[in-house]
């Protein structure tokens, strides 16, 4: 079943990009391996090993129970009370979270029988724990939102490519930051071009204050439609939990996103400069 989803996953030229992005820019780091594993890795598991890491990580101290919606307190209490209490106790831990940065530079993974190129210029970003988060999250809109955004009327608008997008990656211990666009493979170095230069000119002067108000807009907006579901406010919940040990409610996301301003937006861009840049490649090009 593993081995017939990672097949169909090699024929999404997209998901592979990302596979790809993420081995060259974290390199050794455990957030540089596929989440899916390989053919190679998977043929090659034995029942023992899999018994082990069920073992040490399927433990209570390793997880978090959500709920959100309608529901009764110390009856949801006693069901986790009833159907759990007889797991194993223990602590799962995590090993290799550490702070990454990209080794700059240009790669790219030739791949034939694709139409279209696929680049990602990837930057160092905010952790999932860090404060940084909610600026570099209000950055990324600014930068490459699917509309009124600066890729958007610079790459999208004119048509010089299919899609492109900036957003964040915001795992355990290290972040990334990613302008991505795919094209026709002729245009490739012209687009990449312009999106360095989009990451430049920001980088240098900051977004204006019109494009921050539009994108802490848009925040808010998909923040309060994010908590009508209950799916999406579980995992708000044990997301904040996991990473930062609190229960945060919309209103608190939402008055940390308002405190984004240009100050803020400017000591983020120091800590985090998104002209430092790993490209990746994934297309039919030989080379960038």
């Amino acid at each position: 079943m593993i081995l017939e989803e990672i097949k169909m996953y090699e024929d999404q030229a997209g998901s592979m990009a990302w596979d790809n992005a993420r081995k060259f820019y974290f390199g050794a780091h455990p957030l540089g391996q596929s989440i899916l594993g390989s053919s190679e890795s998977i043929t090659a598991l034995e029942r023992d090993t899999m018994q082990a890491y069920f073992d040490k990580r399927y433990v209570c101290g390793n997880i978090t129970v959500a709920v959100a919606g309608a529901f009764d307190w110390p009856e949801f209490l006693e069901l986790v009370k009833r159907h759990c209490s007889e797991w194993p106790a223990g602590e799962g831990g995590r090993s290799g979270v550490w702070a990454h940065a990209g080794p700059g530079g240009n790669f790219n993974v030739e791949k034939e029988g694709t139409a279209q190129q696929h680049l990602l210029c990837i930057a160092s970003s905010a952790p999932a724990e860090s404060e940084w988060r909610y600026a570099a999250s209000t950055l990324s809109i600014a930068i490459g939102d699917d509309s009124g955004s600066r890729l958007h009327w610079q790459l999208v608008d004119p048509g010089r490519v299919e899609s492109a997008s900036c957003g964040i990656d915001p795992s355990q211990g290290s972040g990334l930051l990613a302008a991505t666009f795919s094209c026709d493979p002729e245009s490739a170095s012209e687009n990449l071009e312009i999106t360095q230069k989009v990451l430049a000119e920001v980088q240098r002067d900051g977004i204006t204050e019109s494009e921050l108000e539009q994108a802490k807009n848009k925040i808010a907006s998909r923040v309060v439609r994010a908590s009508e579901r209950p799916s999406g406010r579980m995992r708000s919940i044990a997301g904040a939990w996991i990473y930062n040990g609190e229960y945060s409610d919309p209103d608190v996301e939402l008055a940390r996103f308002e405190a984004v301003d240009a100050k803020r937006i400017r000591e983020y861009l120091e800590r985090y400069p998104i002209d430092q840049l790993t490209v990746v490649g994934y297309g039919p090009l030989a080379k960038l």
